[in-house]
Parts: C-alpha cells; sequence; structure tokens
C-alpha cells in the first residue's frame, strides 16, 4: 500500500501463497460514504448518554492507515508494483552435518542481511558509499511461524540458543538498517513458559492473542460480543527511558464480516433474567420467612404474658 520493499519468509506454507491471501483494501470514497450514511442512520440513545465521550472517534476525522475487506483478496496487480522476495525453507538445501547450530536460522539471517545491503536499505557509511543511493525505501519483513518445529532442522537440543541467537542478530541488524520485521510464534507449542519469555525479552513490541474458540469463554456471555483476548506483553522503549502505557490494557478483538476490530474491554451489566428472578425469589424467601417469625411470636405473645 505504501510502495514498500516486502520479504516473506516461512516454512509451512509457501510465501507467494501468503501473498496472494492478502486482504483487499478499502477505497477512501467508499469509507467516508459509509460512515456519512451511518452517521446519517445513527440510533437514539437516552438523554444522559449523549454528552459522554465515545469511544474510537478521531477528533480530527483523519483514519491513521488502511482499511481492508477480509472477505476480499488483494489483486496481483498491485503486488506487481512493488519488489518482493520470499524465503521458503523446504527449497533451501542445508547441510544437515553441523549439530552446534540451526542452519535454517542462518540461512534466513544470510538472507535477510543480503536483501538489506544489495536492496539499499543498510545505513552503514560502508555501504551508503558503495550503494549510491539518492532515494532510499523501507523494507517490510515477515517471518510466519518461527520457532515451529519445522524450523528445527538439525538442531533439536539447541533450538532455543539457535533462537536466541539469531533475533538477537536479527535485531542488531534491523538497529542499522531501513527495515522493520514482524514475525509470529506459535507459544501454544511451548510447555515451558522461560523459553516463552526469553524470546519476549528479544523483541521490541510482543502482543498475544487468546482466542475464545474451544475454551470455557467462548460459551460465557460476559464474553458474548468478541472473539478473544488481546493482550499487550512488551511495548517499545527505543530512545527512551521508559515505554509509553496506553490509557488501558484490557483489550479484546472481534472477527465481523469485513474486518477485524480490537477496543476496550467493556463487561455488559448484569441483567440478566435469572438474576432478577433469583433476587424476587430470595425477597419472598425472607417475606416468609419474617410473618411466620412474627406469627410465632404473636401467638407465644397470647399464650403467655411476659413481665418486663
Amino acid at each position: 500500500m505504501c510502495g514498500h520493499g516486502l520479504m516473506v519468509a516461512s516454512a509451512e506454507e509457501q510465501p507467494k501463497h501468503l501473498l496472494k491471501a492478502l486482504p483487499h483494501p478499502v477505497d477512501d470514497d467508499k469509507d467516508s460514504k459509509t460512515t456519512q450514511r451511518m452517521d446519517e442512520e445513527k440510533m437514539k440513545i437516552a438523554w444522559r448518554y449523549q454528552h459522554l465521550p465515545q469511544h474510537q472517534v478521531s477528533e480530527t476525522g483523519q483514519q491513521f492507515g488502511h482499511s481492508y475487506d477480509l472477505n476480499r483478496v488483494m489483486g496481483e496487480s498491485r503486488l506487481t508494483t512493488v519488489k518482493t522476495n520470499c524465503f521458503y525453507l523446504p527449497s533451501e538445501k542445508i547441510s544437515l552435518h553441523d549439530n552446534s547450530i540451526n542452519q535454517a536460522y542462518q540461512r534466513l539471517f544470510s538472507k535477510v542481511e543480503s536483501e538489506i545491503s544489495e536492496g539499499g536499505y543498510s545505513l552503514t557509511a560502508d555501504a551508503a558509499k558503495s550503494q549510491g543511493v539518492t532515494n532510499r525505501n523501507i523494507l517490510r519483513l515477515g517471518i510466519h511461524s518461527l520457532a515451529s518445529p519445522l524450523w528445527e532442522v538439525n538442531s533439536i537440543q539447541q533450538s532455543t540458543v539457535s533462537l536466541c541467537r539469531f533475533l538477537h542478530a536479527l535485531r542488531g541488524i534491523l538497529r542499522v538498517s531501513l527495515a522493520v520485521c514482524v514475525l509470529t510464534i506459535p507459544t501454544h507449542l511451548y510447555q515451558d513458559e522461560s523459553k516463552v519469555r526469553k524470546i519476549e525479552r528479544l523483541c521490541d513490541t510482543v502482543i498475544r492473542l487468546e482466542s475464545f474458540a474451544g475454551s470455557d469463554k467462548e460459551t460465557n456471555p460476559v464474553y458474548k460480543e468478541y472473539h478473544g483476548l488481546f493482550h499487550i506483553r512488551r511495548l517499545p522503549r527505543l530512545n527512551s527511558l521508559s515505554s509509553y502505557l496506553p490509557d488501558s490494557l484490557d483489550l479484546a478483538f472481534k472477527l465481523r464480516r469485513k474486518k477485524l476490530t480490537i477496543e476496550k474491554l467493556h463487561l455488559p451489566p448484569d441483567l440478566s433474567e435469572t438474576v432478577s428472578r433469583s433476587q424476587e425469589d430470595s425477597a419472598k424467601k425472607a417475606a416468609r420467612s419474617a410473618s411466620a417469625l412474627a406469627f410465632s411470636c404473636s401467638s407465644s405473645l397470647t399464650e403467655r404474658k411476659l413481665d418486663f
């Protein structure tokens, strides 16, 4: 969408298939018409809630980033206008003799390093002199399902060590280049939480998606409006002593018909019919017990005379 260079790496699915499955961008004109129609057909709410601040409404009216339609796929004409490079692990010839380090991570890092140096994304003085690039661009690197068993080619025992070495080297080369990397890690495959914590310390930003599918929260009426929770584990603090703290860390996501939205988690009030009935039943029981107690006291008073 911005004309930046792309590099997609995967060991499970073909990177070309991932690129072809990108969602279709929504035009700004259609967005403005949709929002205008929604404003015209806005529901009337209670007068006491009309002056409260609305969530997720931009004060300037400008939208940051782009919007995408999940029901449609991006056209190939848009993908051909940008420079793309793919890394597919099964197609790489990796030697299985050296067990000291994972050759898959080493091969991936060499591909990333060559792409940064040859594509004109490096910021070092030597690279700038040799390349002579005037119009620089940005490289967006995406690694799909890193640290899965498919990446453990010949170093199963040293898997965590090799992964930490790769992330440390990748983080160092990104600091001196016009490149940014987004990677996904299947943490549900790790039984040891300490390994996940080591990986999180080597990343600038860490988010975790908790889906309600197959869990007890899926049938819980409290989370009926959402499909999962959006956890923020780590926020970047580049060139600063502390990271930015958002207003709320209780976030949830919902998958709608055409888009995926992330918003603040608002629990609904407990106004269910079962609760009201239980309160009415308890009130009736209390009234019956009080009347029975009063009747017993009155009957005993009629039979006996009490001296005070």
